[in-house]
């Protein structure tokens, strides 16, 4: 076989993935992502794991799987403990995983399926995987992740956190900052946002955009707004995607004379922020008094000058934040509270406001927006409105209820379509299912078979990334004249294992030609697979 060469079929690095629901060999690649919801994240309760209850939290892992690289890698990802109630801040009285807890994680970090692939980790094979299927029920698109126990493995240190919380370094708890890689927004002594920048990283300039976030209430005695609210303690539970953050204080009604103050319970839901998102609750006690108007905004301040205003009921070109008064339609849709979008966007960032909003509070709700930089001393904040948009309620609003706001921090100058498109995604929620999958049901997974030429022999050469049950390979060989495969050789293999494993055979003193090879994968229980056929001229 002088001068021989490799032909066709033979080019190193062929590509033989074992395909799991068939049991066939298969070339390419199998499953890629196609899931593109990056802003969102992902949670699911313990319930959805039911081999890993009770399981130490420390020995759960979660992973994505890059087809392309072949390549594992850790992910971001939390597991928020919860009791029995649902909350996040008691003390757990089960131990490990359960029911109540919940993992969270972002879709923008799942990755390719692993049909036949298992992280390189001796100890994960002797319990079950989760696979975490996310699809985007809009499209069909799908990404995947894999939850993995093991008593070995360690945190990748590599692994970057979204989310840092920083308490506050005063005696006012509520003075406390939450950074995510994207935006910073840090809270005034009452607990309440009060400075918002979107970071170079998150594709804004890093300013500050924000005045205050507003909670007024008009009642028949007296007026109500953040500043008449205390915060005595913050509860916090932060990790790597999201941080859960929960007030204590209390509200006072300022009566008039000689009536004396009254001092009301406030305490508020976890506010819930995620990388590029963030969710607050002010749930109003009963009043003794009657509301006869109420609203919550979010008022930016003068950075926030030329920057577009566009909502669902205001659409392009709606209103440049320029502190000059406006008169946008107040409509909103009560039917589908999540069609009520606002889009704030330009150069230092985008701002996407929803204010969901129950039907049944206040006799009458509608958009609350104003834009006016000249001084009212009644207003809280700078006492100035810089695109001040929220939800105002008015006509007989029976206490207790509950006001709500959801923001999306994005880059800058984003098409206003965004609005649209998180209101679908709202509607929409992505879809998961969670699958055990045992090692034993990962089969044989040839990486790579390839063929070489040398003189008279012929080198042959493949790798296998995990391997169960694998007796090992019959080395078969076919002349180009010959009608049946003749076995060669035999390579034993490695039983089980979850590391890479390389193996070589030399068929050597060959008459010069044409030939065919192929692999015949055996188990211990006699099973096997054939990999296609490579030629060798």
């Amino acid at each position: 076989m002088d001068g021989a060469r490799v032909a066709r079929g033979a080019v190193a690095g062929v590509w033989l993935l074992f395909e799991l629901a068939t049991g066939s060999w298969l070339f390419g690649q199998i499953n890629q992502k196609t899931l593109d919801r990056n802003f969102e994240p992902v949670v699911m309760t313990g319930s959805n794991f039911s081999q890993f209850s009770t399981v130490p939290l420390d020995e759960l892992f979660l992973y994505a799987f890059d087809v392309q690289r072949e390549a594992w890698s850790q992910i971001p990802y939390q597991i928020d403990e919860r009791d029995a109630t649902g909350d996040y801040f008691a003390v757990d009285d089960i131990p490990g995983l359960d029911d109540n807890d919940e993992l969270v994680f972002m879709a923008r970090d799942a990755g390719d399926r692993a049909v036949a692939s298992w992280i390189p980790d001796q100890n994960s094979i002797s319990f079950v995987r989760y696979e975490i299927e996310v699809v985007d029920p809009l499209t069909g698109n799908k990404g995947w992740v894999y939850l993995y126990r093991s008593q070995a493995l360690k945190p990748d240190p590599n692994v970057t956190s979204y989310m840092t919380y920083v308490a506050s370094s005063g005696a006012n708890v509520g003075e406390d900052t939450v950074r995510t890689s994207f935006y910073e927004l840090a809270n005034l002594k009452n607990g309440f946002p009060s400075d918002l920048s979107i970071t170079p990283a998150g594709g804004g300039t890093g300013q500050d955009l924000l005045d205050v976030l507003k909670f007024q209430a008009n009642t028949s005695i007296a007026d109500i707004n953040e500043n008449d609210i205390t915060a005595d303690v913050v509860d916090v539970r932060a990790g790597q995607v999201r941080v859960l953050r929960r007030l204590f204080g209390k509200l006072k009604v300022n009566l008039p004379f000689p009536l004396p103050d009254i001092n009301v319970d406030f305490n508020t839901p976890p506010a819930i922020y995620y990388p590029f998102s963030l969710s607050i609750d002010v749930d109003v006690p009963d009043l003794p008094v009657s509301v006869s108007s109420a609203r919550m905004s979010i008022d930016l301040n003068a950075n926030a000058t030329g920057m577009q205003f566009v909502s669902a009921n205001n659409p392009q070109p709606g209103f440049i934040i320029d502190g000059k008064v406006d008169s946008p339609n107040s409509a909103i849709d009560d039917l589908l509270p999540d069609n009520n979008w606002i889009v704030i966007t330009g150069t230092p960032g985008t701002i996407v406001h929803f204010f969901p909003l129950a039907p049944t509070v206040g006799g009458q709700r509608q958009l609350y927006y104003r834009d006016d930089s000249s001084q009212d001393n009644k207003d809280t904040g700078d006492k100035k409105s810089f695109g001040d948009t929220g939800i105002l309620l008015t006509n007989d609003v029976a206490s207790p209820f509950r006001l709500s706001y959801q923001g999306y921090f994005l880059a800058g100058d984003q098409s206003t379509d965004i609005g649209t498109q998180l209101a679908q995604f709202d509607q929409n929620p992505l879809q998961v299912q969670s699958t055990a999958q045992d090692f034993g049901t990962v089969p044989v997974e040839l990486v790579s078979f390839t063929a070489a030429a040398d003189g008279n022999d012929v080198k042959l050469a493949w790798v296998t990334a995990t391997e169960t049950d694998n007796f090992g390979f019959d080395i078969e060989r076919r002349g180009e004249s010959e009608a049946t495969w003749k076995k060669v050789g035999f390579v034993a293999g490695k039983g089980t294992t979850a590391n890479p494993s390389r193996y070589s055979f030399v068929d050597r003193a060959l008459p010069p030609g044409k030939y065919d090879y192929r692999l015949k994968q055996i188990d211990f229980d006699g099973t096997y697979e054939y990999t296609n056929a490579i030629e060798v001229t």
